[in-house]
């Protein structure tokens, strides 16, 4: 009858290592499943980030040329200023040189007193 605590000792080992062979078993079908999955799910999170990235970096570039372009139609209005406007102190200096025209010919033709 020694044999009989053994054997019993040896069953209760036996199982414990089969279900625990069993539940590691489970525990890396699992790990591969979540693995899977999380490739799967970085890979679709990775093709939407460079689908935005794409569409984000096509938006700055149509708004960078707008800009340019704005900014071309700034740079040719200021160029063209001198020519198209006058400014004050111009206007004042010609119309003070045309006063005294007028005066030089008002009193060139009455002899009329100047100011």
């Amino acid at each position: 009858m020694d044999w009989l605590p053994a054997s019993i000792f040896s069953v209760v080992i036996g199982i414990i290592a089969f279900f625990l062979k069993k539940t590691y078993a489970n525990f890396e079908t699992k790990m591969s499943e979540l693995r899977r999955d999380s490739d799967q799910k970085t890979a679709c999170l990775r093709e939407d980030f460079q689908q935005e990235s794409k569409a984000i970096r096509e938006d700055f570039r149509i708004s960078m040329n707008s800009q340019i372009k704005r900014i071309d139609k700034l740079e040719d209005t200021i160029r063209d200023m001198p020519y198209k406007y006058t400014l004050k102190e111009d206007f004042i200096r010609s119309m003070s040189a045309v006063d005294k025209k007028l005066d030089r010919i008002l009193a060139a033709l009455g002899g009329k007193e100047t100011r």
